[in-house]
């Protein structure tokens, strides 16, 4: 047999001295990139008051690919650190149990919690305080949120709601400031009560432009009321007759006073240039208008005014369309004086409308101007019930009464004749 020789062993290099201890669990600090012994703060856990050390260990239970996962340690690490105080850590447990409906639960948290500025905190504890009639702390929270995260008017919408109602906080001028911020960026709720909030009960100052905006929106969306808000704009604002009939085509559905309205406009040249087929066939849609009735009967497509003019010679009802006809000067310039001798002639309990229209030349021709007289008839009223509430009368009745034109100013009888124009929807 062969004799195999026996190879010596090869001298190993010492094992280098090390101060770790290899039973120990060691991971990398995320941020800073140093080793963590995460064994050592697992034996000082209940000693552990600093953040970070519990969101390494957090991390660390949370992992499902790390030999020491564990859901109920993570969660456990959790709920030290929001009895510790951590805003995020706060914030996510508070906005839960608000959403959860424990509202008392989530209150110490989310108050911990609002240092993150996140909207969602910020929009649940102010409702927390709303519940607890901590006013001035909820608007805190709401304004706060109203300036930072608040794409859809929401919170500026609370903020309105909290300053608008009666109270130690009560400031119409901030919530004026914020109903409009809502209404702006959108806001459902704002949007569907901004013309009263801008112009029929403002919060604390009339804003005609905006009223104006938001009476589109009601016109164009099929506000029941979309109609009265017009007609009350018209009476109490500086809005032109131009103005007055873009509005009027915004409907969607045509009444029979909007078709009468779009008649009148084009008819005597209102906001537009007179327009008689235009008119006629709005006004041949008013079947039950006796007025209407006669001028239609009378007047002539070619020669519109000639023809009422002639007419008015034996016919009241057509004095009025001729009258307004010279009035405005829809066929050539405007001549008063004929005017008033044809609505002289056509004044009828019958007929109001000659009437107003008289007293609208005292009231705004400078050559005829008389001022008690125009006060007088327009006070005046009798038999046709619509006649009461004629756009053009309420108008020089709101005017007259806000200006002290002729008498004192009494914005009480002013705002009476204007909000009467609810009448003809009664």
């Amino acid at each position: 047999m062969s004799k195999k020789k026996m190879r010596k062993p090869k001298k190993r290099a010492p094992l280098k001295s090390s101060n770790k201890n290899y039973s120990d669990w060691f991971t990398k600090d995320p941020v800073s990139g140093k080793e963590i012994n995460v064994s050592d703060l697992m034996r000082r856990y209940d000693e552990l008051t600093d953040f970070d050390s519990l969101y390494i260990l957090y991390g660390v239970y949370n992992n499902p690919d790390n030999p020491l996962f564990d859901r109920r340690k993570a969660d456990q690490v959790m709920d030290k650190l929001a009895e510790l105080g951590e805003p995020q850590v706060c914030a996510k447990k508070g906005c839960d149990l608000f959403y959860e409906g424990k509202k008392e639960e989530a209150f110490p948290y989310l108050v911990k919690g609002v240092k993150t500025g996140e909207s969602a905190v910020l929009n649940n504890l102010g409702l927390c305080y709303c519940d607890r009639k901590e006013i001035g702390e909820a608007i805190k929270c709401f304004e706060v949120l109203a300036h930072r995260r608040d794409p859809d008017g929401y919170a500026a919408f609370n903020t309105y709601a909290l300053y608008n109602q009666d109270g130690k906080y009560q400031n119409y001028e901030k919530a004026q400031k914020y109903f409009e911020i809502a209404y702006k960026k959108g806001f459902s709720n704002a949007q569907n009560v901004a013309w009263e909030r801008f112009l029929y009960e403002p919060i604390n100052h009339y804003n005609e432009k905006l009223g104006f905006s938001a009476l589109t929106h009601d016109i164009v969306n099929n506000k029941k009321d979309a109609l009265f808000e017009l007609e009350y704009s018209y009476i109490t604002t500086s809005m032109s007759d131009r103005k007055f009939l873009l509005f009027l085509l915004k409907f969607p559905d045509q009444s029979e006073r909007i078709i009468h309205y779009l008649a009148d406009c084009y008819m005597f040249g209102l906001g537009t240039k007179p327009d008689m087929a235009m008119a006629l066939k709005y006004y041949r849609q008013l079947k039950d208008n006796g007025l209407v009735k006669v001028m239609l009967s009378k007047v002539d497509l070619i020669d519109p005014f000639g023809s009422l003019i002639e007419a008015a010679k034996s016919n009241k009802a057509c004095c009025y369309y001729a009258g307004m006809m010279a009035m405005h000067g829809t066929y050539g310039e405007p001549n008063p004086y004929l005017a008033k001798s044809l609505f002289e002639k056509g004044m009828s309990t019958r007929y109001m409308q000659n009437q107003y229209a008289l007293a609208h030349l005292y009231l705004n021709e400078r050559e005829l101007q008389d001022f008690p007289q125009a006060l007088k008839l327009l006070k005046e009223y009798k038999a046709n019930r619509h006649s009461q509430f004629a756009l053009m009368r309420l108008r020089d009745l709101y005017t007259i009464y806000v200006n002290g034109i002729g008498t004192e100013k009494d914005f009480v009888t002013a705002e009476i004749y204007a909000r009467s124009i609810i009448g003809n929807h009664n």
